[in-house]
């Protein structure tokens, strides 16, 4: 039955219950002490030694199980404690207790449905002492060492001059080495293909971790590296990248239906240490912009070089379904003038600067040049191994996890599906390989007020609501701190990635990143009250929210956001925006949002119903780009392709999207209500004087343009305090703009149906 129900409401009576009774649930304990064969229901062992708490975090798990079988969960328990146990854990739910320590992350910790509680029994996994309990999938190299100097005389590919910085370890017992390679990764993703997790399932390489801090593989150029001297205008490097400076002549796209083909671009390689004598056996690979200059970052094999013409050979994906972005039979090295550029990784001759590493996998040891916190004896190190989610919960139902670090993962660090009422609270996760936090197929499943950085791939990801029926999932991601998120794939992750239908992202701070910040498809979407601050800064032509492509997209909702210190890519002819709609995006309200200091605060490349008001913009080269999508893009059969996977001329659709229908009912007949009301603009530049909006082609029927002002003196009434508030004379020329909050709880209300659990 269908209800209104507020997403923050709900949650807070939800944490209510739970701490409403949390003094009269069952209590178990974990303890790096204490023994799995002990019961747990002892907080610290007896003094006979034959009882006390569980060692791991799935022995706590175990515990309730038995428990609640009727079983004794280990120990010395009598018949009579169980009874009473199992009464209060059916009665009230449980605390299993997690006292400070590092426990084991390298085998996944798995809950299914077995461990599930209710709104009334809930279950919380619970850290005694804050930011103390970590699941670590790490493992520990040992044995790190300078080695003899005779180590050199057969180990001759590092620079002689680096060689006393080099610290070196066995690795043969530390498990199969075998599967250390690259796997092509980047955009690889057809342009019409909705499903970008296709280009996200591959397993990354395994990274080196020193004192908590992903270490980088030997590369050349390397971030410090510098020289003005390029070609065209441009510097030889850019932020550990080398621009191409032509295609070579030994591009081979003969034979279109093959999955691989060769390219061949050319660089100036004057001080790359690696040798001409290389091949693909080698495992040097090239990271870079090869494809596309601005947001399609790939890795390629390298399988031969060639110093006397300039040239790197490698060998490269070919998708033969992608003719929008091939240009002779072939893929762009370069775009509108925009060079390409590229890393060469993975190279052992390259291994020069603290902080860099390479793994050698034929003679299993790592060599590495320590970061100058490095401490001899005392740093901790470890190598990331595991290829599963390192905490993963199935069908799992009104559970806790609050106050754990979730560490050093190759692969993702926590995973929920088709769960009901789960939450990760108070909590870490840190260096993964894949997404930090990945939600299926969930409903009313939360993550908040966490820590989570440096993930290889997105910070958080969910796919959950269904579009079909317009069911609200209501998730939420809430006042989390997300920084440093995609160093393996920098675009098309974000630092949270929506589809579906009804999730909410509000409150959360999200820096430090080369990509987008939130990537947002499908329905009822919310993203409030957050604060982006450098991101997307490796990219041109994308923006810190990015929707785009599906028409279907509807209901979206971009509210009482700041957005500041963003760049662009200098070189980049694109801009960044803070709110990018795309290819045929449609469906978003951007209202109440500040953005400060952009060189291209919005851009609107829509179909219908986009409304775009009460924003302050200011301190931005321009104001916003309107340009309209018609029957005359050539990419319109993609369009509605995607649109039809979606019920859009049903009676449901049609009530909530009534344009939607309307455009494409009416076959791409051009922009539909694009609303553009009540933006106040300060020390802006724009395009067209006297026009705060730069309108490529006109807004379409049923638009609106009206009190969109530009100021050119202050017209808050304490800006320096945050406070937009309007002074009185600019109030009277925006006489229904209303003041921007930017900061509490979301203030919009789901009034369809919130899934039910699984």
């Amino acid at each position: 039955m269908s209800k209104s129900i507020s997403v923050r409401l709900g949650l807070a009576a939800l944490a209510f219950t739970m701490a409403g009774v949390a003094h009269a649930q069952l209590n178990v304990y974990v303890s790096t002490n204490g023994k799995d064969t002990w019961s747990g229901l002892l907080s610290t062992p007896n003094t006979a030694g034959t009882d006390g708490p569980k060692k791991t975090i799935a022995g706590g798990r175990d515990a309730l199980r038995s428990i609640r079988a009727g079983q004794s969960p280990g120990g010395v328990v009598s018949a009579s404690t169980v009874t009473n146990a199992k009464r209060t854990f059916t009665g009230r739910g449980a605390v299993v207790n997690i006292a400070s320590g590092i426990y084991d992350g390298t085998t996944s910790l798995t809950f299914d449905s077995r461990d599930s509680g209710s709104t009334k029994t809930p279950i919380v996994y619970k850290a005694t002492t804050a930011n103390a309990v970590t699941l670590d999938a790490g493992k520990t190299v040992t044995g790190l060492a300078k080695p003899a100097l005779s180590f050199w005389n057969t180990e001759t590919r590092v620079s002689p001059a680096v060689r006393p910085q080099v610290y070196v370890a066995d690795l043969s017992s530390i498990g199969d080495l075998g599967y250390f390679q690259f796997r092509f990764s980047g955009w690889n993703a057809t342009w019409s293909d909705i499903s970008f997790r296709q280009i996200s399932n591959y397993n990354h390489a395994p990274e080196l971790i020193v004192d908590g801090a992903p270490m980088t593989l030997a590369q050349w150029p390397n971030m410090s590296d510098s020289d003005p001297n390029g070609q065209n205008g441009m510097p030889r490097f850019y932020h550990g990248y080398t621009f191409l400076t032509g295609v070579g002549p030994a591009n081979d796209y003969s034979n279109p239906n093959s999955s691989l083909w060769t390219y061949e671009f050319k660089a100036d390689f004057t001080g790359m240490k690696t040798p001409s004598t290389i091949t693909g056996a080698d495992d040097i690979w090239m990271r870079g912009y090869v494809q596309q200059s601005r947001f399609r970052e790939t890795y390629e094999r390298v399988t031969s070089l060639n110093f006397a013409n300039g040239q790197a050979n490698g060998l490269l994906r070919y998708d033969p379904v992608t003719p929008y972005y091939q240009t002779n039979g072939g893929r762009r090295i370069s775009m509108n003038g925009e060079p390409g550029r590229f890393t060469i990784v993975n190279s052992i001759y390259e291994l020069d600067a603290p902080g860099e590493y390479y793994i050698d996998r034929q003679n299993k040891r790592l060599l590495m040049v320590p970061p100058t916190t490095f401490v001899p004896g005392s740093s901790t190190v470890k190598l990331t191994f595991n290829n599963q989610p390192v905490l993963s919960a199935n069908g799992l139902k009104s559970v806790a996890f609050d106050g754990l670090q979730v560490v050093n993962s190759r692969f993702m660090g926590v995973y929920f599906k088709n769960c009901y009422g789960v939450t990760f609270k108070n909590g870490t996760v840190e260096n993964t390989g894949h997404n930090g936090i990945t939600i299926d197929d969930s409903y009313r499943t939360n993550v908040q007020s966490c820590v989570i950085t440096d993930t290889g791939e997105g910070a958080i990801d969910i796919q959950s609501g269904d579009r079909n029926t317009l069911t609200v999932s209501g998730n939420l991601v809430s006042d989390n701190v997300i920084r440093r998120y995609g160093r393996q794939m920098k675009f098309y992750t974000g630092a949270v990635r929506l589809d579906g239908c009804g999730n909410t992202v509000l409150n959360n701070t999200i820096t430090d990143a080369d990509g987008e910040a939130i990537i947002m498809r499908g329905n009822e979407q919310l993203v409030q009250n957050n604060t982006f601050m450098r991101v997307d800064g490796d990219a041109g032509d994308s923006g810190v929210i990015v929707t785009n492509h599906n028409v279907a997209d509807h209901g979206n909702v971009v509210k009482g956001n700041v957005f500041k210190e963003i760049s662009d890519l200098p070189y980049s002819v694109w801009g960044n925006w803070a709110l990018f709609v795309d290819g045929a995006g449609s469906g978003v309200t951007f209202e109440g949002n500040v953005i400060d200091g952009m060189s291209h605060p919005i851009g609107i490349l829509p179909a219908c119903d986009i409304t775009i008001r009460n924003n302050v913009i200011m301190n931005c080269d321009q104001s916003a780009i309107v340009a309209g999508i018609g029957p005359f893009n050539p990419r319109g059969s993609s369009y509605e392709t995607l649109a039809n996977q979606y019920p859009w001329s049903g009676s449901l659709w049609q009530t909530k999207y009534p344009h939607l229908y309307q455009w494409l009912s009416q076959g791409l007949s051009g922009p539909l209500y694009y609303n553009f009301s009540n933006n106040v603009f300060y020390n802006v530049n724009v395009p067209v004087a006297g026009m705060p909006i730069y309108q490529q082609q006109l807004f379409g029927t049923g638009g609106t343009y009206q009190y969109n002002v530009k100021f050119t003196s202050v017209p808050f009434v304490n800006m320096s305090a945050g406070d937009y508030t309007l002074t009185t004379s600019a109030q009277s020329q925006v006489p229904s703009f209303q003041p921007v909050k930017t900061s509490g709880t979301g203030t919009r209300t789901l009034s369809d149906q919130v899934g039910s659990a699984p």
